[in-house]
């Protein structure tokens, strides 16, 4: 049986907890929001994208302060989420994020790395802290 090194036990450790922490918010946040405009936004029931891109579309607004967003067309008010504000997609997946200048604040989730058909990445002019993750490769 092959030894995992401390290093990345500890590495993939704090991966686990800070995405689940990172889904834990958001899924507080979907359950705590109690518009009916929110309960579209059930990535169990999205069909044109993966439930698991989806949930990373909802850390990413959850943990960015996506209710201030400067752009935020159709976040969270259809179920539908390649037809929000600044996603693209292509066959079934997310290719494109284009939320520049948008107003979001706090640290990029490293929940992003599994975006893993993101081609197009653009988050400029926001007011981002901490360090770009490394799953971002």
């Amino acid at each position: 049986m092959k030894q995992i090194s401390p290093i990345a036990r500890v590495q993939v450790r704090h991966l686990l907890v800070t995405g689940a922490a990172s889904f834990l918010l958001a899924l507080a946040w979907l359950i705590g929001s109690g518009t009916t405009a929110h309960a579209a936004t059930d990535c169990s029931i999205v069909s044109e994208i993966p439930q698991s891109e989806c949930l990373i579309l909802v850390t990413l607004y959850t943990t960015t302060d996506g209710p201030n967003w400067k752009y935020q067309r159709d976040w969270y008010q259809t179920s539908t989420p390649c037809d929000w504000e600044g996603v693209t997609c292509d066959q079934g997946h997310v290719v494109g994020l284009e939320l520049s200048a948008n107003e979001m604040e706090g640290s990029i989730p490293p929940e992003l790395g599994g975006l893993t058909h993101l081609t197009e990445l653009s988050l400029g002019s926001n007011q981002f802290s901490g360090a770009i993750p490394p799953e971002l490769g």
